[in-house]
């Protein structure tokens, strides 16, 4: 089968607490060293809870890219304020090429988690 196929998995976030993450970019694979992302890239999560469940007017999180690493980090204010089962897309931006490249890596859903002795 041709195209490509991204990875589906749930975006789980736990109730109070911020949600912080990191990406190291490995264009050779899993197994190669970190380099430097392409000057003026972008990673960000997108998330279908816009006007009518649009993707278009959804809430966006972008990490802050420096060299090889994207970081992020949501407050937990703003994390607990998603819904859960919003659907959302993590989306690799490449600005530099012509047409702008956008590549999706992972989809999936936002999940909850409960901190232990939190639950009635």
């Amino acid at each position: 089968m041709a195209g490509r196929k991204a990875t589906e998995e749930n975006l789980d976030l736990i109730v109070g607490d911020d949600f912080e993450w990191h990406y190291d970019w490995k264009p050779g694979g899993p197994d190669s060293p970190a380099q430097p992302f392409p000057a003026d890239a972008k990673l960000f999560y997108r998330f279908m809870n816009g006007p009518g469940s649009d993707w278009a007017g959804g809430t966006t999180w972008e990490y802050v890219i420096v060299s090889s690493r994207a970081s992020i980090k949501i407050e937990s204010e703003i994390a607990d304020a998603m819904p859960v089962r919003t659907p959302y897309r993590l989306t690799y931006q490449n600005t530099t090429t012509t047409p702008v490249t956008d590549k999706t890596l992972a989809v999936g859903i936002v999940a909850r988690q409960q901190p232990p002795g939190s639950r009635k």
